[in-house]
């Protein structure tokens, strides 16, 4: 999951270079029109982007919940367990990503206002 989410972290730093790749990928048919390019825009536009985070941030709430159930932990970490202490720092690691990503999309929206 941090690959994919350094992916969406990519996307989000570096809109216009992947706008231009898609530029340079061009290739329409003779009546102009370029399904792939254009399928591929719609892959990298800001929509696409938020739901594809979503569902990151989903799988990483479902992969924490069943890790807790696994290990039996309970809501309060003990201090003295680190699997314990390690789960509740992955969720809070999850959350901050989610707050980081959530920053960054305001500030593209922001940008593309202007």
């Amino acid at each position: 999951m941090q690959k994919l989410w350094a992916l969406v972290d990519i996307e989000l730093d570096q809109p216009e270079e992947l706008k231009r790749l898609g530029a340079i990928m061009a290739a329409p048919d003779e009546n102009g029109n370029d399904k792939l390019n254009d399928m591929y825009f719609a892959a990298i536009s800001l929509p696409q982007q938020v739901k594809n985070v979503k569902l990151l941030a989903d799988a990483i709430k479902v992969l924490i919940e069943l890790e807790r159930k696994v290990l039996r932990i309970d809501t309060a970490p003990d201090a003295d367990d680190p699997a314990k202490v390690g789960a509740e720092a992955g969720a809070s690691a999850a959350a901050a990503a989610m707050e980081a990503f959530e920053a960054k999309v305001a500030a593209a929206r922001e940008n593309k206002a202007k």
